[in-house]
């Protein structure tokens, strides 16, 4: 896959809202997916483009704290879609 560029296996197949997370060390440049997320059509379903600091393409191991907050952003933002605003809790 790394030599078969991502813009032509998703630009037309892309449906579902979609977040790219990469590692600011990741052998994968964001650029391609900074693209799609600027075309008219696909601005619709790519909901941002992440990059993680200090992380490389295994972003998720090299910094879990950052990787984890991206990953609990975007799952907040689709459960609000779907759902609504989820009600915040009042701390003691």
């Amino acid at each position: 896959w790394a030599i078969f560029p991502l813009k032509h296996r998703i630009e037309e197949s892309l449906k579902v809202p979609t977040a790219f997370v990469y590692g600011d060390i990741d052998w994968m440049s964001p650029s391609t997916a900074r693209t799609l997320a600027r075309n008219s059509r696909l601005s619709k379903v790519i909901s941002d483009v992440y990059v993680i600091p200090e992380g490389g393409h295994h972003m998720y191991l090299e910094n879990p704290v950052d990787s984890n907050r991206v990953i609990c952003e975007e799952v907040l933002i689709g459960v609000n879609s779907v759902m609504g605003p989820v009600p915040q809790q009042k701390q003691a």
